[in-house]
């Protein structure tokens, strides 16, 4: 995956900021949906964050955790599929499985992290604190 925005906004985290990951459960661990990283439950994981100018001069984040912030994108669970609804322009995501889980995450207070207008996140620090299975939404 990567985030995309039309502005970079370097921000640090004044508080532990609740976030939301999609992926799989496997072998006690959280994988994540698009790059399959695994990560284990109330682990701190950090990484830099690597930010460029791409095509059409899009600004691209193709290194640290990708999130999505729960006050802006709001998840959905219908019959065989997650919908993701991202509220700032109406685009509407469509992952169809029956296994995909969703992971409660926080980034941590003092972290570095861009948000663009559709609730994505990227940061240099995330904390998996909970899974939820599909079918227990």
């Amino acid at each position: 995956m990567c985030w995309t925005s039309t502005k970079a906004e370097k921000k640090i985290a004044n508080k532990d900021i609740e976030v939301f990951k999609i992926g799989h459960f496997r072998d006690d661990m959280f994988c994540s949906l698009f790059l399959g990283f695994y990560y284990q439950l109330n682990q701190l994981y950090s990484t830099n964050i690597h930010i460029k100018v791409g095509i059409n001069n899009k600004i691209e984040g193709t290194q640290g955790f990708h999130s999505y912030n729960s006050s802006i994108v709001k998840l959905e669970v219908r019959p065989c599929a997650w919908y993701i609804y991202f509220r700032a322009t109406m685009l509407d995501c469509c992952f169809i499985s029956n296994n995909f889980i969703k992971a409660e995450c926080i980034i941590p207070k003092g972290s570095e992290y861009y948000e663009n207008n559709m609730g994505e996140i990227i940061s240099n620090q995330i904390v998996i604190k909970n899974v939820i299975p599909m079918n227990r939404l």
